[in-house]
């Protein structure tokens, strides 16, 4: 049983976990937020114990009768033991989801338990500000605490707080998160700081590449394996999909897809899988690793708020600028994104020498 248990927690990334103590099971989930969007099923059999983690294809899913139908099935089975659901939805970042299906689905079933303690940070500036945006106020600039506020006038400006903050705590991972690319400003200040010193201190230059989005990786994957962008429904034996990953340096990623050939021909049976399966599949495995894997080996990053869902970093720096896409509450859900990424600290750069218009600043 404690093999088994150990194989739990592998499969879950350390989100859940198990113990036996005089004959009896436990088990402990000790980050939900590892588990957000998904089901974690631990099923019990006389011969051991297997755990899956399922997903949606999209948060709508959850709500569709055909989705439903299945799960009701699925939880019917006698072998069924354990069924684990976690949400937040004031971190929805889709705006099309408003009211959020996978909440109201939830609602409709059960009475679910509402967790309050933050375990991802102690630090009362940063559970003060995320409170703050969750009941809807605004986030004063201020220049003190773990949660500092500043203008950035100028790209040249922000560039020196961003490289004065990495000079400062250089042994943190610090990720650089932005809500929107437009306007360049994000990309300008990163730029700047890989340029050269920054600053009266001269701090720098630091690199801090940009992380590639998922759908990117996919693609330049998917290319390796021969599946054609434009044929979804072409089969390819799971045989010659084994050989082409042969071929391709390992990684966390592929270490996924293999066991999910693995999945599809010991489980279900199967011999074959479409193209469009093997791209949804690939897509998924770049997906969790971006949120439930430990932090790459860089200790410097940037990328969007909404490519962070799900991460963490000792520190993070928000650039604000001024092109912003939604409407007030949303700017407060992606800007709590951001500022809940960090453990220890975080510094917002708003752009401008005042506060924008329609933000989430005052």
């Amino acid at each position: 049983m404690e093999n088994l248990l150990r194989d739990v927690k592998r499969q879950t990334h350390g989100a859940v976990s198990g113990a036996t103590k005089h004959g009896t099971l436990s088990v402990k989930v000790s980050s939900l937020g590892r588990c957000e969007g998904k089901f974690i099923v631990l099923t019990f059999f006389n011969s051991g114990i297997q755990i899956e983690v399922l997903e949606l294809e999209s948060m709508s899913d959850i709500a569709s009768s055909q989705f439903k139908y299945h799960l009701l099935i699925f939880l019917q089975r006698d072998v069924v033991r354990l069924l684990l659901l976690a949400g937040d939805e004031f971190q929805c970042l889709d705006s099309a989801l408003k009211p959020n299906p996978y909440s109201v689905w939830i609602n409709s079933i059960c009475q679910p338990d509402t967790l309050n303690k933050v375990r991802r940070t102690k630090q009362k500036d940063l559970l003060d500000a995320a409170l703050a945006l969750r009941h809807g106020r605004f986030l004063k600039v201020q220049s003190k605490g773990s949660s500092k506020i500043f203008y950035a006038p100028t790209a040249k400006v922000g560039a020196v707080f961003l490289s004065n903050q990495i000079a400062w705590n250089s042994k943190h991972s610090i990720a650089v998160l932005t809500p929107s690319l437009k306007g360049g400003f994000a990309a300008d200040i990163v730029n700047l700081v890989a340029a050269g010193p920054s600053g009266k201190k001269q701090t720098g230059p630091y690199h801090v590449p940009w992380e590639r989005k998922s759908d990117e990786e996919a693609e330049e994957l998917l290319r390796c394996l021969q599946i054609p962008a434009n044929d979804g429904h072409t089969a390819l034996a799971h045989a010659e999909l084994r050989t082409r990953i042969a071929t391709l340096p390992m990684s966390s990623v592929i270490r996924e897809v293999t066991r999910w050939i693995e999945h599809q021909c010991h489980t279900l049976g199967r011999s074959h899988a479409s193209h469009q399966e093997i791209r949804a599949s690939v897509l998924r495995c770049l997906e969790r690793r971006s949120q439930i894997a430990a932090p790459h080996h860089r200790r410097f990053t940037a990328m969007t708020i909404h490519q962070a869902k799900n991460r963490e970093f000792d520190g993070v720096v928000i650039v604000w600028p001024y092109q912003v896409a939604g409407d007030l509450d949303q700017k407060r859900r992606l800007l709590y994104n951001g500022v809940t990424r960090a453990r220890h600290w975080c510094v917002s750069l708003v752009q401008g020498n005042t506060t924008p218009a329609n933000s989430p600043f005052e």
